[in-house]
C-alpha cells in the first residue's frame, strides 16, 4: 500500500512539474515568429514543387510521370486544395493509361477522402461511386473504407434530421469495423481512430500512453509530428489540463506553419480556445492568419470553420467596445462632478478673499491702537498668507484635472466685474459679442478633435487617399491640422452621417458640407456611391484584407 502511494505520490510530482515548466508565453513567441516567417517557409515547399514540376514536364516515361505526379499531389495536399486533386486526378488518367486499374482505384479513394476532409462532400460520393469495388485488392479496399467511413461521419456530424443521423452514424460504424481490420496498426488513420475510440469510451490516460508511443514512432518536423501533436491536445482537453492541451496545440501549430502547410486545423483550435480564455487580440490575430491559410488553400472546410470564429469575436469585440465606452461616460461623469466641485471651491475661495480684503481695509481705517493693531494685523497677515499658500496649493491639485475653461471663466469673472465696477458697458457688450473668442474657442476644440482622432486613426489622411485619384487627394494643413474635408469624413468615419449634425459641429452650413461631400465624393475611385461606405471601414478589420 505505501509502495502504491508513493508511487502515485512521484507521478503526481512529476505531472505537476513538467505544466510548471510550460511557459505558453515563450511559445506563443515562437508561434508568432513562426507566422512573420510563414511566407518563408512557403517559398520553400514552392521550390521543391518547381523542382518536380520541372522533372514532369522533361520526362516522357508514363510510370515516372505518374510518380512525379503523386509526389506533386503529396506536397501540394496540405497547401493547396485545387492543385493536389489535379494531380491526383492525372494520377487515374496516367494509371488508366497503362492499364493499371488496381491503382487508378486507390487514387480515386484517396482523392474521395482528400474530398472528405475539404467539405467537398458530392464530389466525395461521384470519386466513390465510379471505383468497382468488386475488383478491389486489400489495399483499394482499405482506401475505399477509409473514405466511406469518413464521409459517413461528416454527413452525421452535419446533418440535422435525427433519422439521416442515425443512418449515417451507422454506416459509419460499419466500414469503421471493416477498415479497422484492414488497416495496418502503423497507420495514421489507425492511429487517430483508435485514439479516438479511447477517448470516447473515457479512457484518457490510455489514450495518452497510447499518444506517448505514436509521437515516439513520428519524427519531428513533420507534418505526422502535427498530426500527433493535435491528437495529443485532444486528449489533455478531454482531462481538463488546460496548460498541457495549449501547449500541444501550439506545437501543432508551429510545425504545420514551418512545414509551408495552409490548411490549418490546429490553429483554428487554438484560436478557439484563446477566444474562450478571453485572450481576444491574440485570438484575432490567428484566426485571422488561419483565415489567410484557408484562402490560399482553398477548401471550404476551413472557411466554414473560420466564418463563425470570426462572428464569434467580432461581437466579443463589439462588447468589449461597449463596456469601455460605459467606462467612459462615467469618467466624464466623475470629471464633470469633480469640475463642478472645484468651482464651487473657487466660489468660496474668492468668497474668503473678499471678507479677508474688508477686514484689512478695517484694520487699516482705524486710527486706535494704531501700534497694536498693526501688531495683530502683521500677525493676521501672516496666518492669512499661509492658509491662503496651504489652500491654493490644494485648489491647483484640483484644477489640474480641469480643461483650460475653467481658467477662462475665473478671467471673464474677473474683467466682468472690473467693467460693471467702472460702469464700462460698451467693453462688456464688446465682450458678449466677441467673435474672435468664438473662433479661438472654435480653433482649440478642432485642435482637440484634430489630435484626438489622429491619434485613435493615425493613418486616415493616407488610407482615405488612397480612396481617392491623384488630382483629388487631401492633405493637412501647415500647422499640422486637419483640413475641413479631412474633418467631415472623419466625423463619417465616427459614425456621424447627418450634414446637419456635422455642420452644427463645424460651424458651416448644412449646404456648404453637402458640396464639400459631393467635390470630394466626384474624386473617387470607383464607384462614388459607395465612398462613403469605404470611409466607414476604414481602420476595421485591417487583416481581412487578406482574406
Amino acid at each position: 500500500m505505501t509502495r502504491i502511494l508513493t508511487i502515485i505520490i512521484a507521478v503526481m510530482a512529476t505531472l505537476t512539474t513538467s505544466a510548471a515548466n510550460i511557459d505558453m508565453e515563450k511559445e506563443y513567441a515562437r508561434l508568432d515568429d513562426a507566422i512573420a516567417r510563414s511566407a518563408q517557409y512557403i517559398a520553400q515547399r514552392q521550390q521543391k514543387i518547381k523542382v518536380l514540376e520541372r522533372q514532369l514536364k522533361a520526362t516522357k516515361n508514363v510510370h515516372r510521370q505518374y510518380q512525379l505526379c503523386y509526389d506533386l499531389y503529396l506536397l501540394y495536399n496540405p497547401y493547396i486544395h485545387s492543385q493536389a486533386c489535379a494531380y491526383l486526378n492525372r494520377c487515374i488518367s496516367l494509371a488508366e493509361k497503362e492499364g493499371r486499374r488496381q491503382e487508378a482505384n486507390h487514387c480515386r479513394a484517396m482523392l474521395a477522402k482528400y474530398f472528405i476532409s475539404s467539405g467537398f462532400y458530392d464530389e466525395a460520393r461521384i470519386c466513390l461511386q465510379e471505383i468497382d469495388t468488386t475488383t478491389l485488392d486489400r489495399r483499394g479496399r482499405t482506401l475505399y473504407d477509409v473514405a466511406r467511413y469518413a464521409l459517413n461521419g461528416e454527413l452525421a456530424f452535419y446533418t440535422t434530421l435525427p433519422v439521416m443521423k442515425r443512418h449515417y452514424e451507422a454506416l459509419q460504424k460499419k466500414y469503421e469495423k471493416s477498415m479497422m481490420t484492414l488497416v495496418r496498426k502503423d497507420d495514421d488513420i489507425y492511429r487517430e481512430t483508435y485514439q479516438n475510440q479511447l477517448i470516447a469510451h473515457g479512457k484518457t490516460q490510455e489514450a495518452l500512453r497510447y499518444n506517448d508511443r505514436w509521437m515516439k514512432q513520428t519524427a519531428p518536423n513533420s507534418h505526422g509530428y502535427a498530426l500527433v501533436a493535435l491528437y495529443r491536445y485532444l486528449a489533455y482537453k478531454a482531462l481538463g489540463d488546460t496548460t498541457k492541451m495549449m501547449y500541444w496545440v501550439t506545437q501543432s501549430v508551429i510545425n504545420d506553419i514551418q512545414l509551408g502547410v495552409t490548411d490549418q486545423g490546429s490553429i483554428w483550435e487554438l484560436a478557439n480556445q484563446l477566444m474562450l480564455n478571453g485572450d481576444l487580440k491574440r485570438a484575432y490575430r490567428y484566426i485571422s492568419f488561419a483565415s489567410a491559410c484557408a484562402n490560399t488553400f482553398g477548401a471550404r472546410q476551413r472557411k466554414w470553420q473560420v466564418a463563425p470564429l470570426m462572428a464569434s469575436l467580432a461581437g466579443q469585440y463589439k462588447s468589449a467596445s461597449e463596456q469601455s465606452q460605459r467606462r467612459l461616460m462615467a469618467s466624464l461623469c466623475a470629471l464633470s462632478v469633480l469640475c463642478i466641485f472645484v468651482i464651487i471651491l473657487l466660489l468660496m475661495t474668492m468668497k474668503q478673499r473678499n471678507h479677508i480684503r474688508r477686514t484689512r481695509n478695517l484694520l487699516y481705517l482705524s486710527n486706535a491702537n494704531m501700534q497694536e493693531s498693526n501688531a495683530r494685523l502683521a500677525d493676521s497677515n501672516i496666518r492669512l498668507a499661509d492658509s491662503n499658500r496651504v489652500k491654493e496649493e490644494y485648489i491647483g491639485r484640483f484644477l489640474e484635472l480641469c480643461s483650460l475653461y475653467v481658467n477662462r471663466i475665473d478671467k471673464i469673472k474677473k474683467r466682468t466685474a472690473r467693467y460693471l465696477k467702472s460702469k464700462q458697458y460698451a467693453e462688456l457688450e464688446r465682450i458678449l459679442h466677441n467673435k474672435e473668442s468664438d473662433d479661438e474657442d472654435a480653433s482649440e476644440l478642432y485642435k482637440s478633435f484634430d489630435s484626438a482622432f489622429i491619434h485613435l486613426f493615425p493613418h486616415f489622411v493616407d488610407d482615405i487617399n488612397a480612396l481617392l485619384r491623384p488630382e483629388a487627394q487631401l492633405s493637412v494643413e501647415k500647422d499640422g491640422q486637419l483640413s475641413t474635408s479631412i474633418r467631415i469624413f472623419a466625423l463619417i468615419r465616427l459614425g456621424i452621417n447627418d450634414s446637419s449634425k456635422i455642420a452644427e459641429f463645424l460651424h458651416y452650413s448644412v449646404n456648404t458640407i453637402y458640396n464639400y461631400r459631393a467635390r470630394v465624393k466626384k474624386g473617387a475611385i470607383g464607384d462614388k456611391d459607395d465612398f462613403e461606405e469605404k470611409v466607414k471601414m476604414i481602420g476595421i478589420n485591417v487583416k481581412n484584407a487578406t482574406n
